[in-house]
Order: structure tokens, then C-alpha cells, then sequence
């Protein structure tokens, strides 16, 4: 008896481990299958509404201390606008398989407007997990980035993005956004925006969205844009909507529209002078509605950015 106490006080801990590492496995492997079942899931849903999905056979490593799945030659296409991903890795722990986070590494293409663009951002990350009131949360972080094509070059000091269902079943995808050091480079011309905090809800089949802007704040040098208000989305027509909104300093508005290309010159400088006059008259800030109609957008009753219409490339 002794010597059977012995021999288990010997081998008892080996057998424990291994059968705790049996275990621990079985749970790995199945964190695999379902990380394969949810993206095959994925694929066939995503084939129903239009967008394809392609990618090579899931790989899964990292037994026993993660779970990590690696797809090579990820992309997402719909119509003529197409996403690549030399590799995404999906990792995910094996006891929490509802919460996944997603990175690319290697290349990434962005094809997009006729516009074909690399995407460097070895930071990016985005995650998915489920929520009870919402059936589930987004989340899209990165440090320094940047995007470029043949003529612009796209540079972003950091972003967080929050994407969900309403909450309680109510319409629509709630978002939040915070953008900062944003910065374009053309070939004769450039503009930079130090931030941009937004608020909103999207709702609306995909023929008229609606964006109700909970609030916006962007600051571009020493000017500071708030709003708030409802912009409509029609499939075939002209965005249009009323913004209520307070700038304060908003000389340099209108310059950098000019310099995104959405305002010519002369215009740029007849609504720099008169927004200047108007700040003056009210103290350092406008509080007027900015109007989005037929193709404008104006601050006051004064132009000072020109979109492109729908059926503009």
C-alpha cells in the first residue's frame, strides 16, 4: 500500500498535467473549428448580399498559450471596389472564442472610386465581440498610418473607431470616431486636420442612407468646427442636409477645402474675407446652420466647399 502511495505521489502530478493538457487541448481544437466555421459562415453570408470573400484554407497555431488563425491572400470584393490582405491573422483565445481580433500583415490594396491604393498601418487591429444588448461590438484601432496612391499620399497619426447595432433593437449602427494628425499630400498641394471626434448614427436602405450626427468636432490649426444635425444619402442623387454649427476661427475653413480640391481659388478667398468679417462681428465665432444641397456646402449662406455630384467618378 505504501509503495502504491509512493508510486502515485511520484506519478500522480505527471497524470494530472497530461490529462489537464488533453483537456486544455480539445478546447484549443475546437476554438479552431469554430474560428473555420464562423469564417466559412462569413464567406457564404457575405455571397448572399452581393460581396465576395476569398481567401486560402485557415492555419491554426499557437497550442498551448493562444489561438491564432492565418489566412493568406485575404480579400473582400464588391463590385469594383476590392480589399487584400497578404495575411490576416485572426487571434482569439480558446476558452473566449466570442471575442476575435483580426490584423493584416504584409501588403495591403484598397481599390476604390477607380482609385487603386497601398495601405501601410502594421498597427491597424480590429475586434468582434458579442454584447447583450446589441448582439455585438466592432472596434478599429491603429497607430501611425499611411496611404498612398500614384498622386496622394495619406498620412494618419491614429484612429479609434467604435461601430455597433442600436441598442435594445433600435434602427440603425451607432459609431463613434476619434481621427488624429490627419494630413494629404498632392503633387501641388496639401492640407492637414490635427482631429476629428464624431458621433453618429447610420440607418437607411442602402438606396438613402441617413447619418444623424450626434456631434462633430474637427480642429485644423487654430480653427475649431462643432456641429450637429442629419446629412441623407440618395443612391442616385446629391447628398443634402442641415448641420447646426459653431466655428470658432474659420478663416482657414475655406483654405482647406481649397486645398482638398473642393473650392477654387477665388472662392476660397471671397469666403475666407467674409467669414473673417462675420467672426469679427460675432465675437471670434460663427453660430450658423452649415446647408449641404445640390452639390454645396455653405456656412452662413456663404460656399465653401463644392462636392462631387453622384454621378461624378
Amino acid at each position: 500500500m505504501k509503495a502504491l502511495a509512493g508510486r502515485w505521489f511520484l506519478y500522480g502530478p505527471f497524470i494530472a498535467v497530461g490529462v489537464i493538457l488533453a483537456a486544455w487541448f480539445m478546447l484549443w481544437r475546437s476554438g479552431a473549428a469554430l474560428m473555420r466555421d464562423s469564417l466559412d459562415e462569413f464567406e457564404a453570408t457575405q455571397k448572399a448580399e452581393g460581396t465576395i470573400v476569398a481567401y486560402e484554407p485557415l492555419s491554426a497555431r499557437g497550442f498551448p498559450f493562444y489561438l491564432r488563425g492565418a489566412v493568406q491572400n485575404f480579400s473582400v470584393a464588391r463590385g469594383d471596389d476590392r480589399y487584400q490582405c497578404a495575411k490576416l491573422f485572426i487571434d482569439a483565445l480558446p476558452y473566449a472564442p466570442d471575442r476575435i481580433i483580426f490584423s493584416c500583415a504584409g501588403d495591403q490594396l484598397l481599390s476604390a472610386a477607380g482609385e487603386v491604393w497601398t495601405i501601410n498601418a502594421k498597427d491597424a487591429r480590429a475586434s468582434v465581440e458579442r454584447d447583450d444588448k446589441r448582439g455585438w461590438l466592432a472596434k478599429i484601432e491603429t497607430g501611425k498610418a499611411s496611404a498612398f496612391n500614384n498622386d496622394i499620399e495619406a498620412t494618419l497619426g491614429g484612429a479609434i473607431i467604435n461601430i455597433a447595432p442600436g441598442a435594445d433593437g433600435a434602427e440603425g449602427v451607432d459609431a463613434t470616431m476619434r481621427l488624429t494628425d490627419i494630413g494629404v499630400t498632392r503633387p501641388a498641394s496639401g492640407y492637414a486636420v490635427d482631429r476629428i471626434d464624431a458621433a453618429a448614427t447610420v440607418s437607411g436602405a442602402a438606396g438613402r442612407r441617413i447619418v444623424r450626427l450626434h456631434g462633430l468636432e474637427a480642429v485644423i490649426g487654430d480653427t475649431n468646427l462643432k456641429a450637429e444635425g442629419e446629412i441623407e444619402f440618395p443612391s442616385h442623387e446629391d447628398a443634402r442636409g442641415r448641420l447646426n454649427a459653431r466655428v470658432e476661427k474659420p478663416a482657414g475653413l475655406a483654405q482647406t477645402f481649397s486645398d482638398a480640391g473642393l473650392l477654387g481659388d477665388k472662392d476660397a478667398k471671397t469666403a475666407e474675407a467674409a467669414l473673417a468679417m462675420l467672426a469679427v462681428a460675432s465675437g471670434g465665432a460663427i453660430a450658423a446652420p452649415i446647408d449641404i444641397e445640390n452639390g454645396e456646402v455653405r456656412l452662413a449662406g456663404l460656399k465653401i466647399a463644392r462636392l462631387k455630384s453622384a454621378g461624378q467618378p
